[in-house]
């Protein structure tokens, strides 16, 4: 699969979820194109849009762990806080260097191997939990 890209073999189940995490595909698939592109000022906008849609996204997922009780929140909640940290040294970097070799590398590597993973494993498992209850908690942060 090439990178950034989007399969059915990523999605959950949940159409809410799902959406998020296409669109937060695309907005990465983005902020590669322009670092490869060597569009400093569009790599930087993009960057801090995937920052800022990915926290959207981080919020909406704890809240409905937090308001259907999912045991292992902490956990995925932990492992959300860990991405968040190293996406805004990313976007940290990017100020100062947007089409920086180790911008690209991050982009190319270890953020598109790190969603799928996570969508794969914890957010499977998150909505399986959903599936599980009799109706699945609904957020208003979408």
């Amino acid at each position: 699969m090439p990178l950034t890209a989007w399969s059915a073999g990523l999605d959950t189940g949940d159409p809410d979820i799902d959406e998020q995490h296409r669109d937060l595909f695309q907005l990465h698939a983005g902020a590669l194109a322009s670092a490869r592109a060597g569009d400093a000022a569009a790599t930087r906008s993009a960057l801090q849009r995937l920052l800022e849609e990915t926290r959207r996204h981080f919020a909406f997922e704890e809240e409905m762990m937090a308001s259907s009780g999912y045991g292992p929140r902490e956990a995925h909640a932990g492992d959300h806080a860990a991405f968040l940290r190293d996406l805004g040294a990313l976007v940290s970097e990017a100020g100062r260097e947007a089409s920086s070799p180790l911008v690209r590398l991050w982009l190319e590597s270890r953020c598109d191997a790190w969603w799928k993973y996570h969508v794969r494993s914890a957010d499977a498992a998150l909505v399986a939990h959903f599936a599980s209850a009799v109706t699945a908690p609904r957020s208003s942060a979408k």
